[in-house]
């Protein structure tokens, strides 16, 4: 079979599409399989994999002082429900009193606060407050769906 330019560059498309899917979908999986969530600490960074990934971005705002924040670390962030569900988003911790600006881009009055946006940081659901691990895997899934239909 003889290709033409433009069969060889729609082919060479493809195979670079077929191969950044795969690449993301191997992402994810390695994210989900882990012992703990794999957090990120820079918003860039975060923005910059979710738009690769194509995926959301779960930020967990958070402050030093916020005994809520520590036991959510402790009990929620912990459970293997909740570290394997996390596979799903680029997973962001952001200390609000060190990283004001993207606090203040979001609103974030109240700690812990969990965000979950789009890659290009448009909010897609929020939770406010502590939940236990079965109480934030249904946040996670419903914030999962809502993104899926925005998408």
């Amino acid at each position: 079979m003889v290709l033409g330019r433009r069969g060889f560059f729609g082919l060479c498309g493809l195979l670079a599409l077929l191969a950044l899917a795969s690449c993301a979908k191997e992402k994810k999986e390695a994210r989900a399989q882990r012992d703990a969530i794999a957090w990120l600490t820079s918003y860039e960074a975060a923005v910059q994999t979710a738009r690769e990934e194509r995926c959301a971005i779960m930020i967990d705002f958070y402050t030093d002082w916020c005994g809520w924040c520590k036991k959510l670390d402790a009990d929620t962030y912990a459970d293997k429900q909740v570290i394997s569900a996390s596979g799903d988003f680029v997973s962001l911790k952001l200390n609000a009193d060190q990283e004001r600006a993207v606090a203040v881009r979001y609103n974030i009055t109240g700690f812990p606060t969990i965000l979950f946006v789009d890659s290009a940081g448009n909010e897609v659901h929020r939770v406010v407050g502590y939940r236990p691990p079965q109480a934030f895997f249904a946040e996670m899934k419903t914030a999962l769906a809502v993104f899926q239909a925005k998408s």
